[in-house]
């Protein structure tokens, strides 16, 4: 529906999108409590409402229901919106761009690092109550993903922390289960974006290079983890092997799913394996002007 609107606007699409942005960006950022001086008017019953600014939403407010409903429903619109670029549409005449919106907009986009960061130390921490938790789980994923679609606009210094903080994660399988996917895709654009050299075009060999090193790293923690839990099962008893323990299991779980979601990277829905030497051949050749510069890089477990 939202893409269907942005289509029907036209060329003029950039008059609804930029005002969307801006707005969107600035819920986001005012609901989590991040730097400068946004206020937003929360309503609290017909009659009246509540102002907080940014300084004055301390943890309790956070996790105050009107603010996470807010915080929530504009991390899902952000999400929405991401989608709906018309050159990541097959069969479409649209002609929403998702880059000549962002550029227009203005917005400062360190804010998706620095939501990643803040959402990340919340779930992590605990003091969140249990009652968040599934929204900032929801929000976490919302942001994530956009990261993969925004990446190429995060600043260098935010990007590079998030895709530290990223690539830690998913080489010790601390990543919950259901952000793996959404992370991955977030770090594979965050690679991009530094191997962007000073606003230059990256090489498909350095986006190459650089998520091969992380991906690689990832199969062989894989491997040391299937082999310790191996070695220290194959000995023991049928009883002990059940009454294994609970975190050993869930992280050897995160482990196959990361090694799992990696060896997708570089896949698309249009191929299969008998054509993925060539797009990787074609990829390279092509070099920067390629469309997506990580088509074709399949790095596959031992």
């Amino acid at each position: 529906c939202l893409k269907k609107i942005l289509d029907e606007k036209g060329d003029s699409h950039k008059s609804l999108s930029k005002p969307l942005l801006q707005e969107l960006r600035r819920v986001a950022v005012w609901s989590l409590g991040l730097g400068g001086r946004e206020s937003l008017d929360v309503g609290v019953n017909d009659d009246s409402v509540l102002t907080y600014s940014v300084e004055e939403l301390c943890a309790s407010k956070i996790f105050d229901e009107k603010v996470e409903v807010q915080r929530v429903g504009a991390w899902c619109l952000l999400d929405a919106l991401t989608q709906c670029d018309s050159k990541q549409q097959k069969d479409t005449t649209g002609v929403f761009s998702l880059e000549q919106s962002v550029r227009s907009s203005r917005i400062d986009a360190s804010f998706l690092s620095l939501s990643w960061e803040k959402l990340h130390k919340l779930s992590s921490s605990p003091e969140t109550p249990s009652s968040s938790r599934d929204a900032i789980f929801t929000t976490s994923r919302a942001c994530l993903r956009v990261i993969s679609r925004l990446g190429s606009f995060i600043p260098i210094p935010e990007a590079k922390k998030s895709a530290i903080t990223l690539r830690k994660l998913l080489e010790s399988f601390l990543m919950p289960m259901g952000l793996i996917g959404s992370a991955t895709s977030a770090l594979v654009s965050l690679t991009k974006r530094l191997c962007n050299n000073d606003g230059l075009d990256e090489t498909n060999s350095d986006v190459y290079q650089a998520c091969t090193t992380w991906i690689n790293e990832i199969n062989r923690n894989c491997e040391n983890k299937l082999e310790a839990y191996i070695s220290s099962t194959e000995n023991s008893s049928n009883e002990v092997i059940a009454t294994a323990g609970g975190d050993d299991i869930r992280l050897l779980e995160r482990a196959i799913f990361t090694v799992g979601e990696v060896s997708m990277v570089g896949f698309a829905t249009d191929e299969d394996n008998s054509s993925k030497e060539f797009s990787k051949q074609t990829n390279l050749q092509e070099g920067s002007g390629s469309k997506d510069p990580v088509r074709g890089l399949h790095v596959q477990s031992s």
